[in-house]
């Protein structure tokens, strides 16, 4: 009930799949964009000669996004091995999911996830790390180790700076003040104010838990997290 469309990034062998319900243009356009709009749009597109990329539209398409088109020999495959071996992958996939009872969706998902992370062949490193010069976390225990870079130091600090200063316009404006909550401690509730309800409920909880902004607290067995300001 749907088609497999297939891009990877010949340099980082970064794969992309996006299904569609035809193979007409107007139909595999949004999900060029939103791959265009991630990763930004490429110097060179190569594809064969079927749908869509036979059409008007798409020659079109690839002038107004600024790419090359290159259309790789007929009756070939071989002369776009990268993007045939990889649509290979996606069949075998595929069939085994259906077998199993699976949905072939979620399992393509899940094997270009563990793709993107696993050291390529041809170039020895992740597509990852490549494409996004990061690891991606999977369900694999790994070590990510923090960005390093000056770029990165310098908009750690500054987006420290950032935060400081809207945290304390935003502390000013709502007139905020430090409280301080500890296990064991009795507190009221916030509840939406009526012409019958006051602005917290009487009735009290006790503290259990307390985590950064976050408190826990019971009553006759009700346990109710919610941020120190409705506290």
């Amino acid at each position: 009930g749907y088609y497999f469309h297939v891009l990877i990034d010949t340099y980082s062998k970064w794969p992309e799949v996006s299904m569609t319900k035809s193979t007409k243009f107007e139909k595999l356009f949004p999900a060029l964009y939103q791959s265009w709009e991630q990763l930004g749009y490429p110097d060179t597109v190569i594809h064969d000669g079927g749908p869509p990329y036979n059409s008007h539209n798409w020659r079109e398409y690839a002038k107004m996004c600024g790419f090359e088109t290159d259309l790789c020999t007929p009756e070939h495959p071989q002369a776009n091995g990268q993007a045939e071996k990889f649509m290979g992958s996606i069949v075998k996939i595929t069939h085994a999911s259906i077998a199993e009872g699976k949905d072939p969706k979620k399992e393509i998902y899940t094997f270009l996830m563990n793709y993107r992370n696993t050291p390529h062949s041809s170039t020895g490193q992740t597509p990852a790390s490549l494409m996004m010069n990061r690891g991606i976390k999977t369900k694999i225990p790994t070590i990510i180790a923090a960005p390093t870079t000056a770029a990165h130091k310098q908009a750690q600090q500054k987006d420290a700076v950032a935060k400081a200063k809207q945290k304390e316009y935003a502390d000013k404006h709502r007139r905020a003040t430090d409280r301080q909550y500890k296990l064991g401690d009795t507190v009221l509730l916030n509840q939406r104010k009526t012409t019958t309800k006051p602005p917290y409920d009487p009735d009290p909880f006790i503290v259990t838990h307390t985590q950064g902004t976050q408190i826990t607290a019971t009553r006759r067995g009700k346990e109710v997290t919610r941020n120190v300001d409705k506290w």
